[in-house]
């Protein structure tokens, strides 16, 4: 609100649009859990928040919520009945369902349940790189079946095969994978990395400091290759301002570029105007 000229609150594919001809910077209000919907009157909570303006939300993150487990739970639960009631509120009040972060059962639960499509906005295949975060061929295709998009991640611990230190050939080889299986149309790009190299608050810097002594992880791997700072990043793909390289090197690839515009934003569009409703 102090910016108006820069920043601006998008609540519909059209409004995100107009900041894309207007050069401003649009942001949807989305979460990356789901408790603060739990109510008797799910409903109503759901549709409370959608009119504050969120647009996308997780049904759960790593851990078990009240609605679905969580991929780093430690044990592989469905979805709950009241998961069930979450997605179809959510789907009515017009906020897209996203299933990053959440256990693999519950996925493949709330891939039958959604009767829109749906969006995994930061995840990488597990066939490649065998992470908790990782999405099985199973819950790609049937993402994809939802008319849905699967959307590849740069963090490195997502992006590690325990050999390769990531990088953006890692990154688009795994667009490249996921693009092979159910086609162009249903791939997108959820970087989960910084707007700017550093940005991360002193909170999450205590966590990022146990990811780097896990001595098998990718950050251990590239501080051991003298990468200091960096080795918590994807390498070429340090912050948001590596964005234009990925169109880059997906050239490179020999991708067209009908098939870049539909990964690096019109297929997510897509599902939103499927998903997302006004609200008055």
């Amino acid at each position: 609100r102090r910016e108006p000229d820069k920043l601006k609150i998008v609540e519909s594919v059209d409004e995100g649009l107009k900041c894309k001809k207007r050069g401003n910077v649009g942001l949807n209000i989305g979460a990356q859990n789901c408790e603060f919907f739990f109510h008797d009157a799910i409903d109503a909570m759901v549709d409370f928040f959608a009119r504050m303006g969120m647009r996308i939300a997780q049904i759960a993150y790593n851990h078990r919520s009240f609605a679905a487990d969580g991929g780093m739970t430690g044990c592989d639960a469905g979805l709950t009945n009241d998961g069930k009631r979450l997605i179809k509120a959510m789907e009515e009040s017009g906020i897209t369902v996203d299933l990053s972060h959440v256990g693999r059962q519950s996925c493949l639960d709330a891939s039958k349940v959604c009767t829109k499509p749906l969006v995994y906005t930061h995840c990488s295949p597990y066939a490649m790189f065998r992470t908790q975060r990782g999405a099985s061929d199973e819950q790609i295709r049937l993402c994809a079946e939802t008319g849905g998009v699967i959307g590849l991640t740069a963090w490195p611990s997502v992006l590690w095969d325990g050999k390769t230190f990531p990088s953006m050939d890692r990154f688009i080889d795994s667009i490249c994978y996921v693009v092979d299986m159910v086609g162009v149309e249903h791939v997108g790009i959820g970087l989960d990395t910084n707007a700017q190299a550093g940005a991360y608050d002193r909170q999450h810097a205590r966590g990022l400091e146990a990811m780097i002594t896990d001595p098998n992880g990718a950050f251990m791997a590239g501080y051991r290759m003298g990468l200091g700072r960096h080795c918590i990043h994807a390498k070429g793909l340090i912050n948001l301002a590596n964005w234009p390289a990925i169109t880059d090197a997906m050239l490179k690839r020999g991708f067209h570029h009908h098939e870049i515009k539909k990964i690096v934003g019109e297929n997510y569009m897509r599902v939103f105007s499927q998903t997302w409703r006004q609200h008055k």
